[in-house]
């Protein structure tokens, strides 16, 4: 994907998910990325911190600070799904 190419919505599932010392500022870099590329809304889902499977080698998000990350610095439309897997959060942002 080259810098200049838009598509209408950018997806990304569960790219994230092994826990490294890196993590949350890879998510961000990735979310900045795909609203760059983005022309109507991005999709981003992870395992959430709210799960009861807690394996040590797996990364999980707060969605608390991934959305608020979003609503502060992207956008205010935000969907945020919690409801289809006892571990799995979808945000849905759009421009």
């Amino acid at each position: 994907m080259s810098d200049d190419e838009k598509y209408d919505y950018v997806i990304s599932l569960g790219f994230n998910c092994v826990k490294t010392s890196s993590n949350w500022e890879t998510l961000i870099q990735v979310l900045e990325k795909m609203w760059k590329l983005c022309k109507r809304g991005i999709a981003y889902n992870a395992v959430s911190t709210f799960s009861e499977i807690s394996p040590r080698e797996i990364y999980f998000v707060s969605p608390v600070k991934v959305i608020d990350y979003i609503m502060n610095n992207l956008t205010y439309k935000v969907v945020f799904r919690h409801d289809y897997m006892k571990h799995d959060f979808t945000i849905y942002a759009y421009k």
